[in-house]
């Protein structure tokens, strides 16, 4: 006869709680980071900072929030989305603006070559 073992489930504690919301409160500083990295086009640590964002994320959301908590960190999360929301647009039109810049450094490099190629 096997012995089936429960897992007792502990309420989320008070501290804990607000660790989780401190830590959406720093995934949302982040986000405003990172949209001034998009607006100054540093990739490389706009990716860093999202990877921070995601981790900080997965902690704070791993949890259920007492119910007394629930509302801030509902908020917190609408805030959150709607931010995300806003990087994507703005990546989106990034990416864009690079893709127009670079055809037209493409046509410039060919005229170049095109007149060196004249010239010899």
């Amino acid at each position: 006869m096997a012995m089936e073992t429960a897992a007792l489930q502990f309420p989320v504690s008070s501290r804990l709680a607000e660790q989780r919301l401190e830590e959406l409160d720093c995934a949302l500083n982040l986000s405003q980071a990172m949209a001034e990295l998009i607006r100054v086009g540093d990739w490389t640590e706009l990716s860093a900072l999202q990877a921070r964002r995601d981790q900080l994320l997965r902690k704070a959301l791993s949890v259920q929030m007492p119910d007394n908590y629930v509302k801030e960190a509902t908020e917190k999360v609408q805030t959150l989305l709607a931010q995300n929301d806003r990087l994507v647009n703005s990546i989106c039109e990034a990416k864009i603006a690079l893709g127009v810049e670079f055809t037209v450094q493409r046509a410039k490099a060919q005229a170049a070559k095109k007149y060196l190629n004249q010239a010899r």
